[in-house]
């Protein structure tokens, strides 16, 4: 493709593909769409909104580096805030006495699973977007 590379084309374009692959992970892996957009939707909330706003703030900062560069610190941040929120998440779940433990355990597993599927549907947006969505540099 020949997208010009700009920080919020970059965000908008790995939060795309992210979208697809966490709609697509799900829907198939429990053969109901209606899952795949209730997962897609509680991953949005809890993982990609604040991945898009700080890939959009830091990428502002690094416009100028190299392809490769801004793709490492896109899926560096995308590996940052999963696993911080998640990790969050767990805790706060863990430390919780609503609801038996069996349902506690539960919900730490689908929070597991979210922030794992959403990381690498993150990384394989990062990979798409910078290999091969995005317009070539000049040569200088």
């Amino acid at each position: 493709m020949n997208l010009k590379p700009s920080p919020l084309t970059e965000a908008s374009a790995v939060l795309a593909v992210a979208i697809l692959g966490i709609l697509l992970t799900f829907a198939l892996s429990t053969m109901s769409i209606e899952t795949g957009f209730t997962m897609l939707s509680n991953s949005a909330l809890t993982f990609l909104l604040p991945a898009f706003t700080f890939w959009a703030v830091i990428g502002l900062f690094v416009r100028g580096k190299s392809k490769a560069f801004r793709m490492l610190t896109n899926i560096a941040i995308s590996a940052l805030v999963t696993s911080l929120l998640s990790s969050l998440f767990i805790s706060s779940v863990g430390d919780s006495t609503t609801g038996t433990l069996q349902d506690r355990q539960n919900a730490q597993a689908v929070v597991a699973g979210m922030s794992l599927v959403t990381f690498f549907s993150c990384l394989a947006g990062a990979l798409v977007t910078y290999l091969w969505l995005l317009r070539a540099e000049r040569a200088k």
